[in-house]
């Protein structure tokens, strides 16, 4: 009887962690979904949102690593997790009210509220995690294998439910019904944990929960609040996301992920897209629109005497819906087919006299993808002798900036790879015009339009004689010429040229830095993860964290390869996860089975290198391929990765290296910190820069490097627990929220508020206060904090010093992040706008000085910037040498330059209009980002795992002051102790004398 007590027992505490993975499968598969319908479908959100999920998930299992919980207290939290569930969908849905009508946010502002939403479930997915894998282990030697079979249980249900959504209930069932179905999961694992009659009452509430959630209307109530001022006719889901179509005022509109995909009626646009385009052409009978042409094109067209029309549109719902609201021409043949673009180019033996492309911006790779050498060769064997390619691309603003140029210059550097002659015509959309066959002269393109309208007979409302000769004016063609003249190379599916200038573009607006300001972030947290996880002195930590980022960057390029073939990823991104997760939980079983020795740690980071170079070879012919064919080669690519990561975290979890502290929620928290900067830096930064094929090798580099500090000799690791630099993680998160466009509104809005600044002077008077507290206050504090002792446990800071870094931490990150001086901190009284520092400073300095005068409480217990090194120096099991006398020394320097320039660049101010001096100097006349500064930021920040407190001690002018009046207190008592100890002496020798 005990032994089946025994295994009914374990399959109780198993079965939870089966349904948690899960549940958490169908919560990121509806985030992620969620996620590109409100950017448009942008696939880099896809990034932005795994690496928000793995950093929340992770410190909810760092955590729950460090805590305790009943059986009941897991259930109750699985309870609220279920919870959660369709409460994040709802608050997703909701957030499109944040925005304006038919405003697209960008991935930034999209991302900062995605992690507003996903917080609550993703740490509750955390502490479960961790919970339930350290729930059942008793000692130190089952521990790694408990910690192994966590993991194989979490990512079966993940699994098994990605695989289940992808293949069956996508295509069936609404959001908010696959949320009734994780709302039963969660509530099913928490009655598995309880007895009787708990488990029965929420048995019975996950059914309820089923049904309720299944047949409430909350889908069509919550589509309208995407759509506001307009009723929604009919939703459905498509390939390429969620499909709506809504009426206003006598408009219709087809919205593709809240983007206007087709107006009816639109005849200004219809007017552009055709006329222009096909009155380049002698005589255009047979036409293909690739994308969704403008309402009404048709009937023009059949004006230029176009005979036949293939639409190709990419997804069959979307097909069935453009043919029913956009009735075809008398007179010609239309056909709308719902094939991939690409594919069908690819396969069709159909010849056309003009190929107008009506692309989105390539800021996406599903826009990117139309953008390439090998679609253009598809479309030139499409062509008649004679035929002609209309690209339509982004309009050039009234003067390009260099990235503008770059990016148009990448898109004709592409066309002219496959096409004799390009011409480039400005006007509302930028229209790229290629063909073997001479075209008309830039001078004389508006003049050879108006002539064949005229032939032709055609009188438009819009495109008419006045309209071309402005837009198509002489200067304004040259100008047009001229901003695509650049040199630039041409843009292919294995290295997206054009994408990558459309994102250098979109980031332009971020300062003087650009996109070197997200690579210098990515660098800086790429080389404190580096260091704190030191390979040579934990390289177990170093090869899990880079088995994470391996895994997550992997998948993302796997997924990048599908969106190029076949631009549906919004529907199989489930399956491209199950694949991974299943292969994971199978990997998991055999690496469970494996000896736990060095040698098969390396040979498993060799396989995962090995994967990744085959990947980058075979990247190009899978892109090639039909969509059958890639979807099978993606699949296999990741149940490969997915394999090789679950053996390496089996063989991980069982290592001395990491049984020594709790594996069950530190090797789970190490593997998502390394896939959070996966997702951090691979859509931004590795794929625009090096291709999808040097991404590929860059990951193989990577774990190259983490089987090599497997093989050295490890230096010999003191014991003491791995500490999380958790202010400095504070720090960069907080300057990364600054650097970010479109947080830093907000950021700048709450940072300059009435209410933030009474906090911030409520601390700083507390602060006064307790530097110069009694003796019995001070004991009665400490007697406060240790009562909260489970708080310090957790973040590793004391409760007052959680509140003081919390409120002052925007102080200390927003002028690293953005300023108004090539200096931070030193000019805020002649700043035109100051940010919170510049408000504050008048308070902050003085407080600071005051409460150092005692024992630098100030700099020690209250500073961010202090308190970030600090947290770096408490990482390393020995003490670190400090700057010594090179210290002292700069800390005089910059005294002498503060003193300086402090005056002078104050009179330098008032000097003229705008300033002179020093002010133009330093000035950059912009509320910018240096990507100067953010780099040496970094390196300080780098510096403090080695030296003690290098800014403190070097470079900061309050510690520099402080230690200077400290020196001079010091020699001031010493000298007053050396005159009080004279005149005791003489005073002694006084008596003496008188005695004898």
């Amino acid at each position: 009887m005990k032994p089946i007590v025994r295994a009914w027992t374990e399959v109780r505490m198993r079965t939870p962690i089966l349904l948690l993975g899960a549940c958490t499968a169908v919560l990121q598969t509806l985030a992620v979904r969620e996620a590109m319908a409100s950017t448009g479908g942008n696939e880099a959100v896809v990034a932005a949102l795994f690496g928000i999920w793995m950093v929340l998930t992770a410190g909810g299992a760092a955590i729950g690593r460090s805590s305790r919980a009943t059986p009941r207290a897991v259930a109750i939290a699985l309870v609220v997790y279920a919870s959660c569930v369709p409460a994040t969908l709802l608050a997703a849905r909701a957030s499109a009210k944040l925005l304006l009508p038919g405003a697209i946010p960008s991935v930034g502002k999209s991302s900062l509220i995605a992690g507003l939403l996903l917080a609550p479930s993703c740490l509750l997915a955390g502490w479960l995690y961790a919970r339930l894998a350290s729930g059942t282990h008793a000692t130190s030697e089952s521990a790694g294998v408990q910690s192994a079979r966590a993991y194989l249980l979490d990512t079966l249900g993940s699994g098994l439910a990605g695989a289940w959504l992808a293949l069956w209930v996508l295509d069936r069932a609404l959001p908010f019904q696959v949320a009734g179905l994780a709302v039963a999961g969660a509530l099913l694992g928490a009655a598995a944990l309880l007895r009787r009659p708990g488990s029965i009452a929420l048995g019975l509430a996950a059914l309820a929960s089923f049904i309720v959630l299944w047949r409430a209307p909350l889908d069509t109530m919550t589509y309208r609040w995407q759509t506001p001022g307009q009723s929604v006719i009919e939703a459905r889901s498509s390939s390429r996301g969620a499909l709506l179509v809504a009426h206003s005022h006598g408009q219709t509109q087809v919205l593709l992920e809240r983007e206007p995909l087709l107006t009816l009626p639109d005849e200004h646009n219809a007017e552009w897209m055709t006329h222009v385009p096909l009155s380049l052409h002698p005589q255009p009978r047979e036409v293909l629109v690739v994308g969704v042409a403008p309402a009404g094109s048709p009937a023009l067209m059949q004006l230029h005497g176009v005979q036949h029309v293939d639409e190709t549109v990419g997804d069959e719902r979307i097909a069935q819906v453009i043919s029913k609201l956009d009735a075809e021409a008398q007179g010609i043949r239309v056909r709308v087919l719902g094939d991939d673009e690409r594919a069908w180019v690819r396969s069709t033996t159909e010849r056309y006299d003009a190929v107008l492309v009506q692309s989105m911006p390539p800021t996406s790779v599903s826009g990117a993808r139309l953008f390439s050498v090998e679609f253009y060769r598809e479309l030139h064997r499409c062509l008649r002798p004679g035929g002609i390619v209309i690209v339509k691309a982004p309009a050039h603003a009234s003067y390009a900036g260099i990235e503008q140029r770059r990016m148009h210059s990448g898109i004709a550097s592409t066309l002219r790879a496959t096409f004799a002659h390009v011409v480039v015509l400005p006007g509302p959309n930028t229209l790229y015009a290629a063909s073997d066959a001479p075209l008309p002269a830039p001078e004389a393109v508006g003049s050879v339009i108006g002539q064949r309208l005229a032939q032709r007979a055609i009188r438009p409302g819009f495109v008419t004689s006045a309209l071309l000769s402005d837009v198509m004016a002489k200067q304004r063609m040259a100008d047009a010429e001229r901003w695509a003249s650049l040199t630039m190379p041409a843009s292919t599916d294995a290295h997206p040229i054009v994408h990558r200038l459309a994102l250098d573009a979109a980031l332009a607006h971020l300062g003087d830095g650009g996109s070197w300001t997200l690579r210098v972030l990515a660098l800086t947290i790429a080389m404190l993860a580096l260091v704190w996880f030191s390979p040579r002195t934990r390289p177990v930590s170093f090869s899990v964290a880079s088995t994470g980022f391996a895994g997550l960057a992997l998948q993302l390029v796997l997924m990048l390869i599908y969106q190029t073939a076949v631009a549906a990823l919004y529907r199989d991104v489930a399956l491209v996860t199950a694949a991974f997760m299943a292969a994971s939980c199978a990997g998991t079983w055999w690496g469970s089975r494996l000896g736990a020795t060095r040698r098969a740690l390396v040979v498993s980071d060799v396989a995962q290198a090995a994967i990744a170079g085959m990947m980058a070879a075979g990247a190009a012919a899978v892109i090639a391929c039909n969509g059958t064919c890639a979807r099978i080669a993606v699949v296999a690519g990741a149940c490969a990765v997915g394999a090789a990561s679950g053996v390496q975290i089996a063989l991980a979890s069982r290592s001395p290296e990491m049984s020594s502290r709790g594996p069950g929620g530190t090797v789970y928290a190490i593997d998502l910190m390394g896939a959070a900067f996966a997702a951090l830096i691979t859509y931004t930064l590795v794929v625009p820069s090096l291709g999808i094929a040097g991404t590929a090798l860059c990951v193989a580099g990577v774990k190259a490097l983490s089987a090599g500090a497997l093989l050295a000799p490890a230096r010999k690791l003191r014991e003491a627990p791995s500490k999380v630099p958790g202010p400095a993680i504070a720090l960069v998160v907080a300057v990364s929220l600054g650097v970010i466009d479109s947080t830093e509104h907000v950021f700048y809005a709450l940072t300059v508020s009435r209410g933030y600044a009474l906090a911030v002077l409520v601390v700083l008077l507390a602060m006064l206060g307790l530097a110069f507290q009694p003796r019995w206050l001070r004991e009665r504090l400490v007697g406060l904090e240790r009562r909260w002792a489970v708080i310090t446990r957790t973040v590793a800071l004391s409760p007052s010093r959680l509140v003081e870094l919390s409120v002052l931490l925007p102080l200390g990150a927003l002028p690293l992040a953005r300023c108004y001086f090539k200096i931070p901190y030193l000019f805020c009284h002649t700043c035109p706008r100051p940010c919170a520092f510049g408000i504050m400073r008048p308070y902050l300095i003085p407080a600071a000085l005051i409460v150092n005068l005692d024992d630098r409480r100030f700099c020690e217990k209250a500073c961010p910037l202090g308190l970030a090194q600090r947290a770096c120096e408490r990482t390393r099991t020995r003490s670190l040498p400090s700057l010594g006398k090179a210290a002292l020394v700069a800390r005089l320097v910059t005294l002498g330059a503060v003193a300086v320039l402090y005056p002078m660049i104050a009179s330098d101010r008032q000097s003229g209009i705008e300033g002179s001096g020093t002010f133009s100097w330093l000035f950059l006349n912009t509320y910018g980002i240096s990507a100067w500064v953010l780099a040496a930021s970094g390196a300080l920040l780098i510096a403090s795992f080695f030296v003690r407190r290098p800014f403190c001690d070097g470079a900061c002018p309050i510690g520099a002051t402080s230690d200077l009046v400290g020196r001079l207190e010091k020699r001031w008592l010493t000298k007053r102790e050396q005159l009080e100890d004279e005149a005791e002496a003489e005073r002694k020798s006084a008596s003496c004398s008188r005695r004898v």
